[in-house]
């Protein structure tokens, strides 16, 4: 056999051996805080704390969010007052796209300096999006969501 078969050979065997290792693991269930039985042990995969889901925005919550679409042409404090600090924040000269996310939609606030110098920043778009694209998302449900998602990670 060849030098180069035999490195060949030997590369797809470590390969093989690396996709054949098993890592031993316990996946917390719904009472598992400290070392109650789950029905999940041993089963190999990671140890995950199990989470209740957070519901949907309630009727109540999305009457009281703000209409993210009326944003546009206020300043840079008035986004922070109503939806909190943006989930990420891009800049890209001269305007800063700030970028809330929920569990249901997307919502981007573009924001871009007036004319006069240094003049704060005002919204001169909004969009928002699902994070399902076949799933259709109403402003105010998206702003109440995005508020949702800000206070659970507070």
């Amino acid at each position: 056999m060849s030098p180069l078969r035999l490195v060949l050979a030997a590369a797809l065997a470590l390969t093989l051996a690396a996709c054949g290792s098993r890592h031993e693991v316990r996946v917390l269930g719904d009472g598992d805080a400290l070392g109650t039985a789950s029905p999940h042990a041993g089963t190999g995969s990671e140890d995950v704390a199990a989470l209740p889901p957070r519901p949907l925005p309630t009727a109540e919550e999305i009457a009281a969010a703000p209409d993210p679409l009326t944003l546009k042409g206020e300043a840079a404090d008035a986004v922070r007052a109503a939806l909190g600090p943006a989930s990420l924040l891009r800049r890209e000269p001269p305007a800063q796209v700030w970028q809330y996310r929920g569990r249901t939609c997307v919502l981007d606030v573009v924001l871009y300096p007036d004319e006069a110098e240094g003049a704060p920043l005002t919204v001169a778009h909004v969009e928002l999006r699902p994070v399902v694209a076949a799933n259709a998302v109403a402003p105010k449900a998206c702003a109440a969501d995005v508020l949702q998602n800000r206070m659970a990670r507070s």
